[in-house]
């Protein structure tokens, strides 16, 4: 060996050990919380929770708000509004970057637990805040036009709604809300549906039977656009809401009085498969999102319920 290559080859054996002696770099504290973020995006929104709590100890003054906010995000995901509400409020209250981000989720849980007119007054108010970006203001719009047709203001909501959802698909933004928006379409399709009661004469009862099917599709419709925007938890919801629209279907169905002058019994009879295989379709249906979520490895409050209601359909 060439003695000049000596102290080189003996300086670099030192480097070595010194770096492999030297204790690992600590993340920094904004990757842990990105970590619960990716946790509960993967659809294991426990488990997320789970690592969220346990790094209170360790949170840093200036990372209490943004940790307090995922907190808050992954309650919503539990369906724990009353908790989800009190942890954005706690966001807010310790202020940073996040506060208009808890501000705006805050009042999604308000609208979650019904309290509708603090959920509008909160978007409102959030809509002359400061520091507000055109992406800010139409996920604002979005979620303001939601209201208004969860609230039963139809037309206008829809009107709103369609022309914001289009700002938003153009753009490829807020996906999540979007699909919400679907959501809230397709369960208002459905509640009309609900509203044709199949009452009088046979003639009456198939031009309602048509007109509720076409508000179904209708409904049916908005679900295949939940589903192009890939997002799982607004999925299973709309699949909970059209399994039920086919149960209600096959119930009323199976109550319609017999013409006048026909036996009830034969009449019913006759009914029956087609009340069977609308509760087959909303059996089926209830299969598919637990089929989803099984594959994915989706765990959420929604899954449990999709479990219960095939199940008490003998599925």
């Amino acid at each position: 060996m060439r003695l000049w290559l000596t102290p080189l080859l003996f300086a670099t054996s030192i480097a070595r050990a010194e770096s492999l002696a030297a204790p690992p770099v600590e993340p920094p504290f904004s990757a842990r919380i990105q970590e619960a973020v990716q946790i509960r995006q993967s659809g294991q929104n426990a488990t997320a929770l789970t690592f969220l709590e346990a790094l209170e100890p360790q949170v840093p003054a200036e990372y209490r708000g943004l940790w307090l906010y995922q907190r808050g995000i992954c309650a919503e995901v539990a369906w724990d509004y009353e908790a989800a509400v009190a942890l954005h409020q706690g966001a807010i209250d310790a202020g940073g970057e996040f506060v208009l981000d808890a501000r705006y989720r805050q009042a999604l849980s308000l609208e979650a637990l019904g309290r509708d007119a603090e959920a509008v007054d909160a978007i409102r108010e959030l809509a002359r805040a400061r520091g507000l970006d055109n992406t800010d203001r139409l996920a604002i719009a979005i979620q303001k036009a939601t209201t208004e047709v969860k609230a039963g203001k139809r037309w206008r909501g829809t009107r709103h709604l369609n022309a914001a959802l289009a700002d938003a698909e153009a753009a490829n933004l807020h996906t999540y809300l979007q699909a919400k928006a679907h959501a809230a379409l397709a369960a208002a399709h459905f509640a009309d549906a609900a509203e044709l009661r199949l009452r009088g004469s046979e003639k009456r009862l198939v031009k309602r039977l048509k007109e509720r099917a076409a508000l179904i599709t209708a409904g049916e419709d908005e679900i295949l656009k939940i589903i192009e925007l890939d997002e799982v938890e607004w999925v299973l919801a709309s699949l909970l809401d059209i399994g039920a629209a086919y149960e209600a279907l096959g119930s009323e169905l199976e109550a319609v009085a017999p013409p006048r002058g026909e036996d009830p019994a034969a009449y019913a009879q006759a009914l029956a498969p087609y009340v069977n295989n609308v509760r087959t379709k909303a059996r089926n249906i209830y299969g598919l999102g637990i089929e989803l979520a099984v594959r994915l490895g989706w765990e959420s409050p929604r899954v449990a319920k999709l479990r219960e209601e095939k199940a008490r359909l003998g599925g």
